[in-house]
């Protein structure tokens, strides 16, 4: 699967792995029975609402008696995309063989928030826009990362996610989205805010074709 367990032991951080539903668990076996002291998590290159929320650490020698050794409640905050934070186990001396992560929740996405109040024509649009945004990134065999370009930022990411709004738009399933103006950057003093890929490479392109095409 491209974004399945494995992913998580290949040392990739361009890769992912994806669970589909809000909690979800893993173990991890060391085979020789050691001490863990700290751990790390990387989030991914994508929507921030994928990123775990809560967690729950627990460790075994014989894969039945559990112990937990690490808990994380409310919002887990990452700086970036691609961004690790490492998170330090206090008060565990036991050496543990097995380790299993179960990740309890996950954030709301941006969609849960966006669709709260809004009534039933814009939430209808909306879904039937994820459709065919998701269609067109078929029909492009897209997205792949390739040379972890594929995030916000990058022409490349930019692009295909633009065009595969674009046909959101042309079939006016965008009731509820608007262009986003940006910001200027504290270090470039440039908006690269037309590199995002979603609510503003989109309208961009759009208004190409209005005028263009």
């Amino acid at each position: 699967m491209a974004e399945g367990i494995n992913n998580l032991f290949d040392g990739d951080k361009g890769s992912k792995f994806l669970a589909m539903h809000k909690s979800a668990w893993v173990v991890f076996n060391t085979q020789k029975p050691k001490v863990l002291s700290s751990y790390q998590i990387t989030s991914t290159g994508d929507a921030p609402g994928r990123d775990p929320k809560e967690w729950i650490l627990e460790a075994s020698n014989d894969g039945t008696h559990w112990t937990t050794i690490d808990t994380r409640r409310g919002e887990q905050e990452f700086s970036g995309r691609r961004a690790t934070n490492e998170y330090k186990i206090a008060d565990n001396a036991a050496k543990y063989s097995l380790y299993l992560y179960h990740f309890t929740q996950t954030k709301p996405t941006t969609l849960q928030y966006a669709l709260a109040d809004q009534p039933d024509d814009a939430v209808k649009y909306e879904i039937y826009g994820v459709f065919w945004h998701e269609l067109v990134h078929g029909y492009q065999s897209r997205p792949e990362t390739i040379k972890d370009l594929y995030s916000s930022g990058h022409d490349y990411y930019a692009f295909l996610e633009g065009v595969a709004d674009l046909v959101r738009i042309r079939d006016r399933n965008h009731l509820i989205r608007s262009p986003d103006t940006g910001s200027i950057n504290r270090q470039t003093q440039v908006n690269n805010r037309y590199l995002s890929g979603y609510t503003t490479t989109v309208f961009f392109l759009n208004w190409i074709v209005d005028n263009y095409d």
